[in-house]
């Protein structure tokens, strides 16, 4: 008994000694998720873990949760030489760091993992977050995030409160709305978002029109009359067709016809309704985003020309009457298009007095 005292109180003075020491107390750590090697730091500017999961997303200097669990790191606790991670530095941390894409990958499986008694600490994680995809590529800045994309819509932008899909395809459908309380995005959200002023920039490049265009025509059943006219209005508005001549306005754009100059601005989108044109071989854009003739139509786009419907008349008229049949089946497949034709044919016609009557 004597001797269990003796080297207690030894172990003690030791102890006592050691911390006594004014030099700093060097401990293991990994640096950040990424580091493959520990490094030595002083323990007052590194953290203990309660879970071996945060490691694997805090991008701060810890003690790996194993070693951390050895008594010599309870000491330097309870001393007050070291810090243990808790929820409020998580979150400032969080909010400080550029995470890396795996990095922000565990993070949402820790939230999705545990039963956090403040419930709204998952809702403050998630009311900023920046990471980004590797070491090099932009940084992706989010803010609270309350929806999940799964549309998956290549080369277009979200809306910062949107989880990306590619995040979104390591996190269950379950997890996502119960565990982190997200909604997925909807058709007719995304579309507003890609109409309000601030993406129209996103309209006057070829290849994001092209996929927004698709998008749009993809989903335009879904729309009521008074949300499709609210699209014409602001798409007729834009230069947001790729034609042969550049970027026109639907007003201004033609679909592809054997009956239409070449030297028009033709749509170059890919119409599967429409027979490919020769002229067009090489510069109509991937079948990959397809584009529906109605669609166009309703947004303004144009199926004739009504100068060279009034020149073809004129023409005709000056020929001998044997020619007259040709005039009339040229008026009787005039007024088969009627149906077909888009506000802005009509229109044009309504105002051509070589038609008129």
């Amino acid at each position: 008994m004597f001797e269990f005292i003796y080297f207690y109180f030894l172990g003690r003075i030791l102890v006592d000694g050691f911390f006594s020491s004014d030099k700093d107390i060097l401990v293991p750590v990994k640096r950040s998720p990424s580091d493959t090697h520990l490094s030595l730091i002083p323990s007052t500017e590194a953290f203990l873990t309660y879970s071996k999961h945060i490691e694997r997303f805090l991008p701060v200097p810890l003690v790996p949760y194993e070693i951390g669990k050895n008594d010599f790191f309870k000491i330097l606790k309870r001393r007050q030489w070291i810090q243990e991670i808790n929820d409020e530095i998580i979150l400032n941390k969080i909010h400080e760091s550029i995470l890396l894409f795996d990095e922000f990958i565990e993070l949402l499986r820790w939230l999705c993992a545990n039963e956090f008694k403040n419930k709204s600490f998952i809702k403050q994680i998630l009311s900023k977050i920046h990471f980004r995809q590797t070491q090099k590529s932009d940084i992706i800045k989010l803010n609270n995030i309350i929806y999940f994309d799964t549309l998956n819509i290549s080369f277009l932008p979200l809306p910062t409160n949107v989880l990306p899909s590619n995040i979104v395809s390591h996190i269950s459908r379950e997890d996502l709305q119960k565990r982190l309380s997200l909604s997925q995005i909807s058709v007719k959200n995304l579309i507003e978002f890609y109409l309000n002023e601030n993406q129209h920039y996103l309209f006057s490049q070829e290849n994001t029109t092209t996929i927004i265009l698709s998008f749009i025509s993809q989903h335009w059943n879904q729309f009521n009359p008074t949300e499709s006219n609210q699209i014409k209005n602001i798409l007729s508005n834009l230069k947001s067709i790729p034609t042969t001549q550049g970027m026109k306005s639907p007003n201004e754009s033609y679909i592809q016809s054997p009956n239409l100059s070449p030297d028009l601005p033709i749509i170059i989108l890919y119409i599967p309704q429409v027979t490919n044109n020769d002229n067009l071989k090489g510069k109509q854009l991937s079948n990959e985003y397809p584009v529906s003739i109605d669609f166009l139509k309703s947004i303004g786009a144009r199926t004739i020309h009504v100068p060279t419907l009034s020149s073809a008349i004129n023409t005709q008229s000056n020929l001998s009457s044997e020619n007259s049949q040709t005039i009339q089946t040229f008026i009787q497949n005039l007024v088969q298009q009627r149906k077909t034709m888009s506000e802005n044919d009509l229109r044009a016609l309504k105002h051509n007095h070589c038609i008129t009557g």
